[in-house]
């Protein structure tokens, strides 16, 4: 009898998942945003740092709809802020980033990837 074999299927948009300081990111841009957040916390710029934050996103009637979870949160000159790194939007993240900010009343901060020329 022939075994099967489960091949590991690849990120439909070719990001790979890293480990940076024993945290697991998503992909190497969502690493490096961290890694830069994590310097301006050092430098006292930004308190609070904290990653993958789940906000429960509700229904006009109350029901649970669905989680928005946040790359990271923080707060910068007293003010809080959630931030998400996107290499891509998909129409699923433009749906829930309209839904969180009208729940949660603040604006999502969305970090992309700076291109190379």
């Amino acid at each position: 009898m022939a075994t099967k074999i489960k091949l590991k299927r690849p990120n439909k948009y070719r990001a790979k998942r890293v480990v940076l300081d024993g945290i697991g990111f998503h992909s190497q841009g969502e690493a490096t945003r961290y890694a830069a957040l994590a310097l301006l916390q050092r430098a006292g710029e930004i308190s609070g740092l904290c990653t993958q934050v789940k906000f429960p996103l509700h229904a006009p009637s109350g029901d649970l709809i669905g989680t928005y979870i946040a790359d990271y949160t923080y707060a910068e000159s007293g003010e809080h802020v959630v931030e998400d790194f996107k290499g891509f939007e998909t129409d699923l993240f433009r749906w829930k980033r309209k839904h969180l900010e009208f729940e949660y009343d603040l604006k999502l901060r969305v970090t992309r990837a700076k291109k190379v020329k």
